[in-house]
């Protein structure tokens, strides 16, 4: 199973979200971008599928901005990753040529390979990926 970068760029902004997370001042795309270093057009997008998923919610005004709609010990990635992808197309068998049997067969494979998937991606929140990312950037590399 491959991430997208749909689902990439959700996690990083909602990781931005989470920093900010406790602070009542929301935060602005632009702040979202500079915090995760994202150069992305399509963030409001992402943003706007995020609030309708219940994810985020957004102030409007020149103050406004997004906050997380819930703690961040309580968003896991398989909530992002069902918000801003399709599940359908992940688990309906694709068309081939093969017989109803293999059909089954590969289908069956399918399915139980994205519920491994999903159960990794159901088992990290929000919170355990700040605290990763907060860890890997205090590590410092020196060079002799």
């Amino acid at each position: 199973m491959q991430l997208t970068n749909k689902l990439k760029y959700s996690i990083l902004a909602l990781l931005a979200l989470t920093k900010n997370h406790g602070n009542s001042e929301p935060l602005q795309t632009h702040e979202i971008e500079a915090l995760q270093g994202l150069a992305n057009r399509n963030l409001e997008s992402l943003l706007t599928t995020l609030k309708r998923g219940g994810l985020v919610k957004s102030i409007r005004g020149s103050q406004g901005g997004y906050l997380l709609a819930r703690e961040p010990e309580e968003i896991t990635i398989l909530d992002v990753f069902s918000c801003v992808e399709e599940l359908d197309t992940f688990l309906s068998p694709k068309s081939t040529s093969l017989k109803i049997t293999e059909k089954s067969l590969i289908q069956d494979l399918r399915v139980e390979t994205y519920q491994a998937a999903f159960s990794v991606l159901q088992k990290y929140t929000l919170s355990n990926l700040y605290h990763q990312q907060e860890k890997l950037r205090t590590v410092h590399m020196y060079y002799i």
